[in-house]
């Protein structure tokens, strides 16, 4: 599979695309939402866009969302939003995309990625 991996802290982005390259995925990974559009409207290649909600671009998860909605190349793509407040997962179903709490730990939100990305390929 796939994967754009929007995240702003570089730790955690390096961390979490190693784990994805791990498990055989094909990651590029982006650091805010701004550039995660830049590489979608430059390709249409993705199986799974995956994106942090607060980011230092400016551009949430949420809107990064919205705009992928827009597109009709990308009205199917799985989209899950991290995010830490809860308060956005109605938000991000409401616009057919998937929550994920981000205050789990990193080997935590492996394994609930791992399940995810499993879903995923079985439904395609």
């Amino acid at each position: 599979m796939k994967i754009l991996y929007a995240e702003d802290e570089k730790i955690l982005r390096e961390y979490m695309a190693n784990e994805f390259n791990e498990m055989g995925h094909t990651v590029e990974s982006v650091e805010d939402g701004e550039h995660a559009l830049e590489r979608l409207a430059a390709s249409a290649d993705y199986d799974l866009l995956l994106t942090d909600q607060n980011m230092h671009s400016g551009v949430t998860g949420v809107e990064v969302l919205k705009r992928v909605r827009e597109d009709v190349k990308y009205k199917e793509l799985p989209v899950i939003v991290l995010s830490s407040d809860d308060r956005v997962a109605a938000e991000v179903r409401k616009l057919g995309g998937a929550y994920m709490p981000k205050g789990t730990d990193f080997e935590q939100r492996v394994v609930m990625l791992r399940g995810c990305f499993d879903l995923i390929e079985f439904l395609r």
